[in-house]
């Protein structure tokens, strides 16, 4: 009777084990799926949060081109050229308007251009510019009419431009011997399969010397910063 009572109780912790054993394993599996589902609802979610797209400079080599921070810069005996994309933020202080245009991601680059040679004159017409994606995009760069039309639904007037005149290129630059200028160049927004830009500069004539030029750009996104 003493050894039946034993084996009967051995029996049933070896059952309460196998139950135990269970339970856990399921708690496990439960607990695992749970932090699965997590995962994935939060990477979901960070994956719909809304992206800002921009231009960064890359490296190439482009001969006379090189990179240096988030400058595209392009130099040889008779010409400098400097190309920087500008992001949403940097005209709060400055423009509401660009600073509005770049939140929209509008494409604004400042582009720098000195004349290094020692006699002869530079001319720069930004109508031979082009901004090109590897999906397709060629866009122009908006001149003072064309910003015109798109301030135009909340400023009739076109009062808000007033500060805007000379500092964009609008229409031809000529540049004497060691001088130089800066404005900006405005895009309208990419495509959202664009990965990779060109900045296409054609005939910039230094005296008998006819240049162009072909800036190198990558596509990056950033989260949106949400409006307080």
């Amino acid at each position: 009777m003493f050894l039946s009572g034993v084996v009967r109780r051995s029996e049933e912790r070896r059952r309460q084990r196998r139950r135990w054993a269970f339970f856990s394993n399921l708690l496990i599996k439960t607990l695992g799926a749970v932090c699965l589902a997590v995962v994935v609802i939060v990477s979901g979610c960070a994956s719909d949060q809304p992206k800002y797209r921009y231009l960064a400079a890359v490296e190439s080599d482009y001969p006379g081109y090189a990179k240096k921070e988030s400058t595209a810069v392009f130099e040889n005996q008779i010409m400098r050229l400097k190309a920087r994309p500008l992001l949403a933020g940097e005209f709060k202080d400055q423009s509401p308007i660009l600073n509005d245009l770049a939140a929209k991601e509008f494409i604004i680059i400042r582009l720098e251009i000195e004349n290094l040679s020692p006699q002869s004159s530079l001319i720069f017409n930004p109508s031979y510019i082009a901004l090109m994606t590897d999906s397709m995009d060629y866009f122009k760069p908006i001149d003072y009419t064309d910003m015109y039309d798109i301030v135009k639904e909340k400023d009739e007037t076109g009062s808000s431009l007033r500060g805007l005149k000379g500092r964009f290129y609008d229409l031809t630059v000529t540049l004497m011997p060691g001088k130089s200028v800066g404005k900006l160049l405005i895009f309208k927004p990419l495509t959202e399969d664009a990965d990779a830009a060109q900045l296409i500069i054609k005939n910039i004539y230094i005296g008998k010397e006819d240049v162009d030029l072909a800036l190198p750009f990558v596509v990056k996104a950033r989260p949106k910063e949400k409006k307080r």
